[in-house]
């Protein structure tokens, strides 16, 4: 694996690991992972992670364009299917820490609780939708958050400039 792509794979570990954190509060017990194991499988967690893969490899297609410029088009895509592959060889790791991390953060009768309902066609439905909605609301945040930032850059300016600073 090149650097690029341990870049890469380091990125997006981080990133899950950042999207998945919980504060620890009960103590594992066989009972309570296999409570999480399975709230992970019913969840879709491990069918969502596909689609950041993606995400994470159409990041990274400019890094190596200008990493290495003379790759061809074909050479890119089978670049970026063998990033691909390796990126998914830690969906099971994925998994596990998600399983450990919700067994440290709910009770067992808890995660059972949260399995019942995403079996239920609403609990279905919500995770269906769930994914969606967060990504129209990452977008929507990144494009409000350029726009005020723009505004505040642009006030901040004026204010200086009032006080009489060059910018």
């Amino acid at each position: 694996m090149n650097a690029t792509a341990r870049r890469m794979r380091a990125f997006l570990i981080a990133a899950i690991c950042a999207l998945g954190a919980t504060s620890p509060a009960s103590a594992q017990d066989d009972a309570t992972l296999e409570a999480a194991r399975r709230l992970v499988a019913v969840s879709k967690i491990e069918q969502n992670f596909k689609p950041l893969v993606d995400i994470v490899t159409e990041q990274m297609r400019p890094l190596l364009r200008q990493q290495a410029p003379r790759l061809t088009d074909e050479q890119l895509r089978e670049y970026e299917t063998a990033f691909e592959d390796e990126m998914r060889t830690i969906v099971p790791e994925m998994m596990a820490f998600f399983s450990r991390t919700y067994a440290q953060a709910f009770t067992r009768d808890e995660l059972e609780a949260l399995t019942a309902f995403y079996e239920t066609p609403v609990g279905q439905k919500a995770l269906d939708l769930l994914p969606m909605l967060a990504q129209q609301g990452m977008a929507a945040g990144m494009k409000i958050g350029r726009e005020v930032s723009e505004r505040a850059a642009r006030k901040a300016a004026e204010r200086m400039r009032a006080k009489g600073y060059d910018l």
